[in-house]
């Protein structure tokens, strides 16, 4: 078998959520969408710099990708 390794499989999860336009994606998901590492995303949406999470519950918070490329287009035509 050809097992991939751990970055391929990060970079294959990224570019299948990207397909799926209406998916909500995790905070590790959503870090690694938009290029940050996961304590860095979490210290901007809770200082207010990066969009605001949808709460899914008491303990999760999730993103919609046409929020984080919005965001994102913002931040490169600014």
């Amino acid at each position: 078998m050809n097992y991939q390794s751990s970055p391929e499989r990060e970079k294959l999860s990224v570019r299948l959520s990207v397909e799926h336009h209406r998916r909500i994606l995790t905070t590790e998901e959503a870090a690694k969408f938009c290029g940050y590492s996961t304590s860095r995303w979490r210290y901007l949406y809770g200082a207010g710099l990066a969009p605001s999470p949808l709460k899914l519950s008491a303990r999760k918070n999730g993103w919609k990708i046409e929020a984080l490329e919005a965001w994102l287009d913002s931040k490169a035509s600014a």
